[in-house]
């Protein structure tokens, strides 16, 4: 990996770890695995490569929401823009990626909440200002925070990607076979876990299980692909409400 691509796959993480696209469909659409996949494809030269490893990921993640804060598994927006490229220069295919996410992810999730924990200084001091009649600063003070976090995220993927196409990959050849073994089985396991979750949330009645084992047969089974398995759903959707007069009913399959 060059230092130019290094750079770019860091601005590009600090620029998506801004604040001011979070919460909205922006958010919804760019925050997901598969698209960051496609950023990295891009930079990297290798968008096909990139796009199979991010589906990987984005199965495990397509059921996973926050509620109150709380993430049903760990975040993994910073470790995916080095552990992605990585596996991208060394060949290697999704297992690879998961077992570099799955230790850096929960190191993400302890540099998040102590950049949070650090940002509640800039907020004390953002009162203070603000008890002083100084507005102007205690506006001010806001960016004081989010240039920190931005920093930091930078400062870890542009060294991860650096230091990482020689120490990490020298590292993950000391991996025993073994444990790369229990990675395949947790990475085809993470991406069931994260269809039942979005299954779990979609499904009202048991009976509506049926679509989905229709879908899987007819894309399983008789090999069908992707489209046409979504022609199939609509035209039945259509149907289905057209013959019972059910919008919520059609809408589920």
């Amino acid at each position: 990996m060059t230092v130019f691509q290094a750079l770019l796959l860091a601005v590009a993480s600090s620029i998506y770890g801004l604040p001011f696209w979070r919460g909205g469909f922006i958010d919804q659409f760019t925050g997901k695995p598969l698209i960051i996949a496609l950023v990295i494809g891009v930079v990297m030269g290798n968008i096909k490569q990139a796009m199979i490893i991010g589906s990987v990921l984005q199965a495990m993640y397509i059921g996973v929401i926050a509620v109150g804060g709380i993430q049903s598994m760990p975040s993994i927006t910073r470790c995916i823009w080095f552990a992605l490229p990585l596996a991208i220069i060394s060949g290697a295919d999704a297992e690879f990626a998961v077992t570099l996410c799955v230790p850096f992810s929960m190191l993400e999730t302890f540099i998040t909440q102590f950049l949070r924990t650090l940002n509640t200084y800039f907020l004390h001091a953002a009162d203070r200002k603000i008890e002083e009649g100084k507005f102007d600063r205690a506006y001010v003070t806001y960016y004081y925070g989010l240039i920190l976090s931005t920093a930091v995220n930078f400062a870890i993927i542009f060294g991860m990607n650096v230091l990482g196409s020689t120490v990490i990959l020298q590292y993950a050849e000391l991996i025993p076979a073994w444990l790369l073994g229990s990675m395949k089985i947790f990475t085809r396991m993470g991406a069931v876990l994260g269809f039942g979750m979005l299954l779990t949330g979609l499904i009202k009645k048991n009976i509506q299980f049926l679509y989905f084992v229709f879908g899987f047969v007819l894309f399983k089974v008789m090999g069908l692909d992707t489209i046409t398995v979504t022609i199939i759903a609509g035209v039945l959707a259509y149907l289905l409400f057209i013959c019972t007069g059910n919008k919520k009913e059609a809408e589920h399959v």
